[in-house]
């Protein structure tokens, strides 16, 4: 169907990032309530943060809440918060305005240790892809308006390490008006290790030969929230508080420092401590995984939000480089592998 489009959705637990070629892309927070909603008490600020209410199975979800469920727990693909979550960024994304737009195909990722499974003639986990693809077709509306509407025709999942392979071997170019995937056939040959640092957890995929290495990738389970709890405990010690909102805890990390019931902290050591535990965890569980590898590696490329917060220490690490776009790369691998490669 020519008048389906094809959108790359990486719908993380703590964000969502869609991209649909060409610079076509958009991320937001993973912020979303049980229940209807108008502004919070608080108000809130930012690119991502407008609340809009949505609808799902006769209940009422509020995305931009400040009051946010949490979305670490093991079912958030198959949850209506994912759900409701993904649909707020598509109705954000300013190119899904136009009236192209109005029927979509979703190309989906999950972590390695997530899409493979040993319970399965296939390897795959075939009972949570398809729940979480059967999850995303679930109609949704956005209660304010009957325009900009949209509806997700199919959807489909890829291991979140080869979308960002193909991200890396392939690009968009436009030639002679027309749009063209250009290969680099060098990369494709080569033996690459992606390092994808998240919000919960670190994926470390080896691909060789087209295919997922899998006796050398692995999952731990640190990320950029490892670094939020620690500076929240760090708080909580210096102070008489036991609860500070997510927002705030974003705010103080962007700006160094936090204001608590009108006394400033100075956070820039406590943030460096962190930062540097968790870049020790995982130098220390990605040399372990690829010990018996290393002198088969040809790059090492970091993705994920939050190898860019962390790249002046991460590009210390041997033969190391940053990926183009290491938020998106992972969507942009997605939309990139259902066009031109599936």
């Amino acid at each position: 169907m020519s008048n389906v489009k094809t959108i790359g959705c990486d719908n993380g637990h703590f964000g969502i990032k869609i991209y649909a070629g060409l610079g076509k892309k958009h991320s937001i927070s993973s912020r979303c309530r049980i229940g209807g909603s108008s502004q919070t008490e608080f108000g809130s600020n930012g690119p991502d943060s407008s609340e809009i209410v949505f609808s799902t199975d006769g209940e009422l979800y509020t995305t931009g809440s400040l009051q946010s469920e949490v979305t670490t727990f093991a079912d958030y693909p198959l949850s209506p918060i994912n759900r409701v979550l993904v649909h707020s960024c598509l109705h954000q994304a300013a190119f899904t305005k136009g009236p192209e737009y109005k029927q979509l195909d979703l190309v989906l990722g999950l972590p390695y240790a997530q899409y493979y499974s040993k319970k399965h003639p296939s390897g795959r986990n075939e009972d949570l892809i398809s729940g979480m693809e059967k999850n995303l077709l679930v109609p949704v509306q956005n209660i304010a308006t009957t325009e900009d509407q949209f509806t997700i025709n199919n959807c489909m999942t890829v291991p979140e390490g080869m979308a960002a392979w193909f991200s890396y071997i392939v690009k968009e170019e436009v030639t002679n008006g027309r749009v063209v995937p250009v290969f680099n056939e060098v990369r494709g040959q080569e033996t690459t290790v992606f390092i994808d640092i998240g919000g919960g957890t670190t994926e470390v995929v080896t691909v060789a030969e087209k295919k997922i290495q899998k006796d050398y990738s692995g999952t731990i389970s640190q990320g950029s929230h490892r670094i939020t709890e620690d500076l929240r405990r760090y708080i909580y010690e210096l102070t008489d508080v036991s609860s500070i909102s997510e927002r705030k805890m974003h705010q103080a990390l962007l700006s160094k420092k936090i204001n608590v019931n009108g006394e400033v902290i100075d956070l820039t050591q406590a943030i460096k401590s962190a930062q540097s535990k968790l870049i020790h965890k995982i130098n220390g569980f990605t040399d372990s995984l690829l010990r018996d590898v290393k002198g088969d590696i040809d790059n090492k490329v970091l993705v994920g939000g939050t190898s860019i917060d962390l790249k002046d220490e991460l590009m210390n690490w041997q033969g190391v480089s940053l990926s183009d776009d290491p938020l998106f790369e992972n969507a942009k691998g997605m939309y990139l592998f259902k066009k031109y490669l599936a």
